[in-house]
């Protein structure tokens, strides 16, 4: 591949602030769809960043992500050892916020920025490279670049973008964009042969995106230079304005400005790409056996056909059924027709979702492993060289046993070294610390009990107060 100069290089900007409500109960809020490994081993969202690894070519990631993600995206984006910025969004708002942040963020005013969703599946990286460089010189010229996928089928799910062929038939001027249409309507586009699904990608320059907004969205674009300006950071990832974020309106960057822009350009796409949204995507792209299941996990069948069938943590057996979704994980089971699998996120305000399996932290994360009135059970995961901070709770007290690694633990004025299979109790009001001091990661099983168990009863202290206690040797 051919290298950029290096204040020429694209920025690849990764929207990460979907919730992905149609793959329930795999995707939740709080571990969303790009998160997991739902295709080629590991998580959509590092497949992403791994496509634009070559910094020949590319800049270090944006990350866009909701706030409550951030140590997720953080997590990942570290393993990649790639790097990046991290700009967390206060609220959910939609692709049209995400772009006017990520393009306040550029460091030159016509920085190239590549837009790109999180949750895809795009297994032909450089046929993905080839297509990104070839788009590249349309954006420099201050045009917007929108990647067109061939459409195989009349598909309802997708949006369409109408753009005829021309001289040059890789970079097109788009015609017009169109929400997701009807089955006939789709049929008709395909009929047409100048209509490709709309991909979600773009590449244009940081300051032709603030025009555009400026121009087509005005007051999508006041609020977030007011959140810009009042931005925050924490712990080096960048917070917008709470209060300014919250007077945007939500609105997507193809309703903001893809509708109404005269700059929109189509290149079509040469690689293979699918959406991974929904049970229908996952299913049609999977690994089928001899009786055209996809299965994953723990799973029996006897007499069954045209399924997809999903396992996590839990045994599942289907009997006697075809064209069926049925995926068990913990704490839900979600079964479906096939056909009917688009309409999951419509029971879901009808049903309590459960807190989440597993949370991000800046150290690891935990699971919940069971929780009730008055008492909850975690397992804790610290990575090599990291520690909760100094901290104390008001109305909970909490039990650690150690599963695995050795941990230092401070409890109040008194600091002990524990191995496998050794505990210690931190009473309610205690300020304690839990560190890894292992060369492997440290395993803790974490009973709470008390009146209230929320993640807010905790209060933190300076790093510094730690110094002044006074270390002591001893057993639990």
């Amino acid at each position: 591949m051919p290298a950029l100069p290096a204040e020429n290089r694209i920025t690849p900007v990764i929207l990460s602030g979907g919730c992905g409500q149609r793959l329930w109960p795999l995707s939740r809020v709080e571990m969303p769809k790009q998160f997991l490994p739902l295709s080629g081993g590991m998580p959509l969202f590092t497949q992403t960043i791994e496509r634009c690894r070559d910094g020949a070519i590319f800049h270090t990631p944006v990350i866009i992500c909701a706030q409550a993600h951030r140590f997720t995206a953080r997590r990942l984006l570290d393993e990649s050892g790639i790097g990046g910025k991290i700009i967390m969004e206060p609220e959910m708002r939609n692709t049209a916020m995400a772009v006017a942040m990520a393009a306040l963020s550029a460091v030159r005013a016509d920085d190239v920025l590549l837009i790109l969703p999180s949750d895809h599946d795009i297994p032909q990286a450089d046929a993905f490279l080839d297509d990104v460089l070839c788009a590249y010189k349309t954006a420099v010229d201050g045009q917007i670049v929108t990647f067109g996928i061939s459409p195989t089928c009349p598909h309802s799910g997708y949006g369409y973008i109408n753009a005829p062929r021309t001289s040059d038939d890789r970079v097109r001027r788009v015609l017009s964009f169109h929400e997701k249409p009807n089955a006939h309507t789709a049929q008709q586009y395909i009929d047409a042969g100048q209509y490709y699904w709309n991909s979600g990608i773009f590449m244009s320059r940081a300051d032709v995106w603030l025009a555009e907004l400026q121009r087509h969205a005005p007051d999508v674009y006041v609020a977030a230079v007011q959140a810009w300006q009042e931005k925050s950071f924490d712990l080096g990832d960048i917070l917008p304005s709470e209060r300014a974020y919250a007077r945007a309106p939500s609105r997507s960057i193809d309703y903001a400005v893809m509708e109404k822009t005269s700059a929109a350009h189509m290149i079509t796409a040469s690689f293979t790409w699918r959406d991974l949204g929904d049970y229908a995507a996952l299913y049609g792209g999977g690994e089928k056996d001899e009786h055209e299941n996809v299965m994953s996990g723990d799973v029996a069948t006897k007499n069954v056909r045209g399924s997809y069938l999903y396992a996590d943590g839990m045994r599942l057996g289907v009997i006697g059924l075809s064209d069926v979704i049925a995926v068990a994980t913990r704490d839900a089971v979600m079964v479906c027709a096939r056909d009917q699998a688009n309409q999951i996120s419509g029971i879901l305000d009808r049903m309590k979702d459960q807190a989440p399996m597993r949370t991000d932290r800046p150290w690891g994360y935990y699971d919940v492993i069971e929780h009730g009135a008055g008492f909850a059970v975690k397992k804790l995961h610290v990575l090599v060289g990291c520690s909760l901070s100094l901290q104390s709770h008001e109305k909970r007290s909490e039990h650690w046993v150690i599963l695995k690694g050795r941990a230092r633990v401070t409890c109040d004025e008194r600091v002990i070294a524990l191995g496998e299979n050794e505990s210690t109790f931190i009473p309610q009001g205690a300020r304690h610390c839990l560190e890894n001091i292992g060369d492997e990661a440290l395993e803790v099983i974490e009973i709470q009990t008390g009146s209230y168990l929320g993640e807010d009863d905790i209060v933190r202290y300076a790093k510094e107060d730690a110094r002044t206690i006074k270390i002591s040797k001893g057993a639990a």
